[in-house]
């Protein structure tokens, strides 16, 4: 079982861990001289693991000049900021914005770029125990989801569970946000813990007990109950989490909110994960037309085995394809291709469902169908010539037409090349 792992999520986790290995801020000034001049310093802000926070603009950023003078930036960009018209002396660097933890920092030269991180001067001092002996959890898990975050993926991987938690177990999170903590360990179950806001620089105190891991296991059916189907995407979601759309590199779609946790179902159609008991919503994305919903799904403190999913009715194609070459239809792919607006995004290395081999005597079975028209496509391979060079004498793909039958049926059609 899964949590998001996405690039941009990995990203963010390295860039967390990264956070927590260096001091409450990190600086660092490189022999660049870009952006022109000896006579500029150059300063770029980095709040990772909360990346769009660079991008709105931070208050009180300023060199102090040997002088005394502070000297602000006479230009600000994204996350950059230029100071120019500077002297050949050495300056100091103060960020005393309340959103963040404050930044001194000496011996900054014109005619070099500046790298800065800051960290949020908000967040939360976790007490994580075990549900049932009390004792403290050494290592675990922490992300954070921005409830009301209109952008996607919104979850930000704050500690790995593969490591110690700071010392005073604070971990940061920007103030005046709504969010929602994301707790797990290698043998409790995720715990999802929803929080109010953060005043600017409030350091709030919240305790976590963590239940023993369970084990879920089930499978994907077709609507007769019977039929597995693998290759699908299980989800666990909180109760009355409602998807109506699903996209693998977001999980989401704004105003909806990420599943808690994913796994894929194998081949035989089975699936298993493990979580902490509870009152969920099983989400099960099969391809772009096909889902399927369980909400509620209680788990109990023993787990749950068997746990079956059905997929909503579909209906069938047995088809067969005359006319032409039956040299050359043997052997070639049918495809079928809905025609009404896909639900979800499904990877694009994923195998099809909808294909078939044409057998020896031109026919071909076609399973799962949603409602409505269906553009069946014969995708023949091509003939060969005595030197073993393929030969292309006719189009690759050829349209056999479009049929649509009822939710359950199987229909049967002779497709005429």
């Amino acid at each position: 079982m899964r949590s998001l792992p996405t690039l941009a999520r990995r990203a963010a986790a390295l860039f967390a861990v990264c956070a927590f290995l260096v001091p409450l801020v990190v600086f660092a000034s490189t022999q660049s001289t870009q952006r022109g001049g000896a006579d500029r310093i150059v300063l770029d802000i980095e709040t990772n693991p909360y990346s769009f926070l660079s991008f709105q603009p931070i208050d009180n950023v300023y060199l102090l000049a040997p002088d005394g003078r502070r000297i602000a930036p006479s230009d600000q960009e994204f996350g950059n900021y230029s100071f120019t018209e500077l002297e050949h002396d050495e300056y100091g660097l103060r960020i005393d914005d309340p959103r963040f933890q404050r930044l001194e920092r000496e011996g900054l030269k014109p005619g070099k770029r500046a790298l800065a991180w800051l960290r949020p001067s908000s967040g939360v001092v976790l007490d994580v125990v075990d549900a049932a002996t009390g004792e403290a959890v050494e290592r675990y898990g922490v992300s954070a989801r921005l409830v009301d975050a209109e952008w996607r993926p919104n979850t930000y991987d704050l500690q790995s569970r593969r490591r110690r938690p700071p010392a005073d177990h604070f971990h940061p999170i920007p103030p005046a946000q709504r969010f929602a903590l994301a707790i797990d360990s290698k043998d409790h179950g995720l715990i999802e813990i929803p929080q109010e806001a953060l005043a600017a620089g409030e350091r709030r105190e919240v305790r976590v007990e963590l239940h023993a891991a369970v084990t879920v296991r089930g499978r994907i059916v077709r609507h007769d109950g019977v039929t597995p189907v693998g290759g699908g995407r299980v989800m666990l979601r909180r109760p009355g989490d409602a998807v109506t759309s699903y996209e693998p590199r977001t999980f989401s779609t704004p105003p909806q909110v990420p599943p808690l946790l994913y796994t894929d179902v194998d081949a035989n159609g089975e699936y298993s994960f493990e979580c902490a008991p509870g009152t969920y919503a099983l989400h099960v994305v099969q391809d772009e037309w096909l889902d399927a919903s369980l909400d509620p799904v209680s788990i109990s403190a023993e787990g749950v085995d068997g746990l079956v999913v059905e997929l909503p009715p579909t209906w069938s194609m047995r088809g067969r394809v005359s006319g032409g070459d039956l040299n050359a239809i043997r052997g070639a792919v049918v495809r079928a291709y809905p025609r009404s607006p896909y639900k979800h995004i499904i990877m694009a290395d994923r195998v099809p469902l909808r294909v078939a081999t044409v057998g020896d005597d031109g026919s071909f079975v076609i399973g799962l169908l949603p409602e409505g028209d269906v553009l069946f496509q014969l995708q023949a391979w091509p003939t060969h010539d005595e030197s073993g060079r393929a030969a292309y004498g006719s189009p690759p793909e050829i349209d056999l037409g479009v049929q649509s039958a009822g939710p359950g049926a199987t229909l049967s059609h002779d497709f005429v090349v």
